[in-house]
């Protein structure tokens, strides 16, 4: 992963700050108590030089100018203090010096208003020194509420980070799943087609997901589906739920028609509404009912020709015996029953062959069927059995083979009933021509 060199300015920055302010501080603490050392000095040796008589009216304007820079660093008692001891000592210099005659007597005029713009300078550095702590405390505040919403915006952020983290994760595997279906799947909106997965690539006969993706669904849809898909997509538009799955016929690219089952449900992809739907290839379904229609049309067919025949027979013959001819030959009679029970025996295996062939047990290969069988009985009755072939296998006839598997059955429920076997073992041994 890749270092963000801002963030790590910044953390940097964030943590010299975190050092050097308390530095910063002392040194402004420092600083402003060696003003207020430098200013006590000032003003008291001003004081000294004035009370020896040296330039009076110099030191005495020095003294209150020392005493007014003051305002701006010591506390109300401390400036109460200094200025109250300043003034008095002053005006007390300034007294005997008019008495001695050194200055004029004017010169007390000046101390009122001396101390009086001491005090306005104080009073503004008071309110300008309140001020300031307003201002910090208010900024100290600011600084606060901006750390909290900071805080709160970094929570949030990673929080959204991780959400769309896990946003993304569920896309990949979303897609994965959708790429991975064994069943075809189409993700339309406004009726065209944005994504396909392999399954869908492969029924529709394209050779990538590119030569599907931007066309309209209603391209591959049989004429005789359109109108059955529009009115499904319009009610999956209109807010209609629990639309049922629906047999539909689609039309690859390569012009196959293809027998499916569809059913559509509304999703979010790619953060726009769209319609997901899910198709199954029934055409192998199709083909096999297809072709059980054939055979039972075919098997109906036979009845016809064939049975009906045969019964029609018999028909025609019982209506003679009914109206019967004591002058007929008995001879006659006896022929014409032997040829009716002949034609009945027909009938009879026409009917049993017809069954036979319709059996999926006389169409499948004869150890398989008999080893499923077998089984069955074995573990019902707690023995095993083998099913060996000599030879190479051959097909049977539906007849045959029903009563192969007959035969196979009723020894296996003798050894069940009279024996305490716990194995068998069936032998099918195939010749040419004989089993």
């Amino acid at each position: 992963m890749t270092p963000n060199i801002n963030e790590n300015n910044e953390s940097w920055s964030a943590v010299l700050d975190d050092v050097l302010t308390p530095a910063r501080q002392q040194r402004m603490r420092l600083g402003r108590n060696q003003w207020m050392l430098l200013l006590d000095v000032g003003w008291l040796a001003m004081l000294a030089l004035l009370i020896s008589g040296s330039e009076p009216i110099l030191f005495f304007h020095l003294v209150f100018v020392a005493l007014t820079l003051g305002a701006f660093y010591w506390s109300f008692r401390g400036f109460a203090l200094r200025a109250g001891i300043g003034t008095a000592l002053t005006t007390a210099s300034l007294a005997m010096f008019v008495w001695w005659g050194v200055i004029p007597a004017e010169e007390l005029i000046e101390v009122p208003l001396l101390v009086t713009i001491m005090m306005l300078v104080f009073l503004i550095a008071r309110q300008r020194s309140i001020a300031a702590q307003e201002l910090r405390a208010l900024n100290e505040q600011l600084e606060s509420r901006v750390a909290e919403k900071t805080a709160t915006l970094e929570a949030e952020v990673l929080e959204r980070r991780q959400a769309e983290l896990v946003l993304l994760e569920s896309r990949e595997q979303y897609r994965r799943l959708v790429e991975l279906a064994f069943e075809a799947i189409v993700i339309h909106a406004d009726e065209h087609v944005i994504h396909v997965n392999q399954a869908a690539v492969e029924m529709l006969g394209a050779e990538s997901s590119c030569d599907l993706v931007g066309k309209s669904v209603h391209e591959f849809i049989h004429p005789d589906s359109q109108a059955m898909v529009r009115q499904r997509l319009q009610k999956l538009a209109n807010g209609v739920n629990g639309v049922p799955p629906a047999e539909e016929r689609y039309i690859g690219l390569d012009g196959r028609s293809v027998d499916v089952e569809a059913a559509t449900i509304e999703i979010v992809y790619q953060e726009r509404p769209a319609m997901l739907t899910v198709v199954r290839d029934i055409t192998p379904r199709k083909q096999a009912e297809q072709a059980r229609l054939a055979e039972r049309m075919s098997i109906a067919r036979d009845l016809h020709d064939l049975l009906g025949q045969n019964l029609g027979y018999l028909h025609l013959k019982l209506d003679q015996f009914t109206g019967y001819d004591p002058a007929r030959p008995l001879g006659d009679i006896q022929r014409d029953l032997v040829r009716m029970r002949v034609v009945a025996d027909e009938a009879y295996l026409q009917i049993r062959n017809m069954i036979a062939a319709t059996l999926p047990a006389n169409s499948a290969p004869l150890a398989e069927v008999l080893r499923t069988r077998a089984s069955t009985l074995g573990e019902r009755s707690q023995f095993e059995v083998h099913v060996v072939e000599i030879g190479q296998p051959h097909a049977l006839t539906s007849v045959v083979q029903e009563q192969v598997l007959s035969l196979c059955g009723e020894g296996l429920t003798n050894v069940a009933k009279h024996s305490r076997a716990t194995a068998v073992k069936i032998t099918l041994c195939w010749y040419d021509r004989s089993l």
